[in-house]
C-alpha cells in the first residue's frame, strides 16, 4: 500500500478505537464511586476498566503509526471524522442514546456527513497530488 492509503487505513482503525474509547469513557464513569473504598473496588473489578485503558493503548498505538505511514492531512482529517460517526453508532446501538433531529435535523446531518467525507477524501487527494517523490 502507499504511504496515503496506509495512512488513512490506520486512521480508520484509530478513529474507530476512538470512538469505542468515547462509549467505555462513558460507561467507566457512570461506574465510578470514589465515595467509598468499596466503590473504588468495585470500579477495579469492572472488566469495562480494563477494556477502556486497553482500548486507549491501542488507539493511541494507531493513531502515531497512521502519522508515521503518510502524510497528517491524509491521516489527522480520517480520524476525526471517523471518531465521532463511531462514537454516535456505539451510543445508539450499544448504550441505547436516541437522536431526535426532526426532519430539517436529518437532512443537516446527513449533508455535514457527506461534507466530512468528501473533504477528507480531497484533503488526502491533494496531499497526494503535490507531494513529490522521496530522493527528488
Amino acid at each position: 500500500w502507499s504511504g496515503q492509503a496506509s495512512a488513512m487505513s490506520m486512521a480508520v482503525v484509530s478513529g474507530a478505537l476512538w470512538g469505542l474509547f468515547a462509549v467505555l469513557t462513558k460507561t467507566v464513569v457512570h461506574r465510578l464511586d470514589v465515595t467509598s473504598l468499596a466503590g473504588v473496588l468495585e470500579l477495579v473489578r469492572t472488566p469495562e476498566l480494563y477494556a477502556w485503558a486497553v482500548v486507549g493503548v491501542l488507539g493511541t498505538s494507531t493513531q502515531q503509526a497512521s502519522f508515521r505511514a503518510g502524510s497528517l492531512t491524509a491521516s489527522l482529517p480520517t480520524m476525526t471524522v471517523t471518531e465521532p460517526m463511531v462514537a454516535c453508532a456505539l451510543g445508539v446501538v450499544v448504550l441505547g442514546e436516541t437522536l431526535r433531529p426532526g426532519e430539517a435535523g436529518w437532512v443537516t446531518l446527513v449533508v455535514a456527513v457527506v461534507v466530512m467525507v468528501v473533504a477528507t477524501a480531497a484533503l488526502a487527494r491533494g496531499e497526494a497530488a503535490t507531494r513529490e517523490p522521496v530522493g527528488q
